[in-house]
């Protein structure tokens, strides 16, 4: 029988495979789809196993009353003996089955003995509970999931609009999504900005720097780059990352994430505005002017740095869904390294000596 093949009528639409100690869960995504299916949850059918053979009973339903049966993966339930006798039960069926009868949900890490290796799962800790619930409801109805607002694709959201859907439907990995979205709508805002730093523009801001000023002018500078970078680091740490996404398996923080973002962001144009600041200085000396242009070139590295985070950030999260939904196990890792250029260094200090040193 092909994916294709119409399969015979089952009593039950899903039977699921749980350990006791992960009900609460199995119970919640129950409850979000048996108004659509018919669905074998053992505490609704307590009546009906009263007095029966219990092996036989479970054997029965997971081996001949079921279309599909989601097996909700954990160490619990690799140790536990009617776990054992359901998943026996459902390989034999889906031994002599060519479509898809297992719908394996991973809880945690634990490899599930006699489930062969190339079985794909659905890995709850990232898809989510509503990600989860949607993906049984596609599968067993066979119907691609329709989102809910035309906005939402699946990608990461490239205007305000699509982020406020996504903040309003949070399904699926939208934490991700959204952040990748923030951070790409706002950068691209301040692109006008951007481009008056690549070429080099920056109007006169009223200072004025005379010879005597400048040494101490220029200490000044370089500790408030320093510490601009410090601030990013702080952005990107990662018990900042963990209070904002969530540890895995928990939903992320909406309000976190739009803070997180708008604090890279800011960051990003403390940059720019750094290096504009200190091209829109003037100098009394011609060297004076040319170390202070030369020292604002710190600020290339980490600009660059940013938006190449954020560019591959979108493309890596655009793909996102897609991967997740066919039960690839992703680690996701989100670092940038900024750093202070030692060869934009070393030609500030050379022409800030030059300057020292002018008549």
């Amino acid at each position: 029988m092909t994916e294709n093949e119409e399969q015979p009528d089952h009593e039950f639409d899903l039977a699921v495979s749980f350990a006791g100690e992960d009900r609460e869960y199995v119970s919640e995504v129950v409850d979000a789809v048996k108004g659509e299916m018919k669905v074998f949850y053992d505490e609704d059918y307590l009546i009906e196993a009263w007095g029966e053979d219990g092996i036989e009973f479970f054997t029965n339903v997971y081996l001949n009353r079921a279309k599909y049966v989601a097996m909700f993966v954990s160490h619990q339930y690799a140790d536990k003996m009617w776990t054992n006798i359901e998943r026996r039960s459902a390989l034999a069926r889906a031994a002599s089955q060519r479509s898809a009868y297992i719908l394996p949900v991973r809880l945690d890490d634990t490899q599930l003995e006699g489930l062969l290796p190339t079985v794909i799962y659905l890995d709850a800790r990232r898809l989510g509970i509503d990600g989860i619930i949607s993906a049984l409801r596609s599968k067993v109805s066979r119907t691609p999931p329709k989102p809910s607002n035309a906005l939402l694709d699946g990608k990461v959201p490239r205007s305000q609009e699509a982020i406020e859907a996504l903040m309003a439907e949070r399904n699926g990995v939208w934490e991700y999504l959204l952040y990748a979205g923030l951070l790409k709508v706002n950068m691209d805002e301040l692109e006008p900005k951007y481009h008056d730093f690549i070429m080099g523009y920056a109007p006169r801001n009223g200072r004025h720097i005379d010879r005597d000023e400048f040494l101490d002018f220029s200490q000044r500078a370089m500790a408030s780059i320093r510490a601009i970078v410090d601030n990013f680091n702080v952005v990107l740490g990662p018990a900042v990352q963990e209070r904002a996404f969530g540890k895995p398996g928990e939903p992320g923080d909406a309000t976190r994430i739009v803070h997180l973002a708008e604090k890279f962001i800011a960051v990003y144009e403390d940059f720019m505005e750094w290096a504009t600041d200190l091209r829109g200085t003037t100098c009394r000396t011609e060297g004076g002017a040319e170390s202070l242009r030369a020292l604002s070139n710190w600020a290339n590295q980490p600009i660059e740095e940013c938006r190449r985070f954020v560019e591959n950030l979108v493309t890596e999260f655009d793909t996102l869904t897609e991967r997740m939904d066919a039960g690839e196990h992703i680690n996701l890792t989100m670092t940038v390294t900024l750093e202070l250029d030692d060869a934009v260094s070393a030609d500030f200090l050379r022409k800030l000596k030059q300057a020292l040193e002018e008549d």
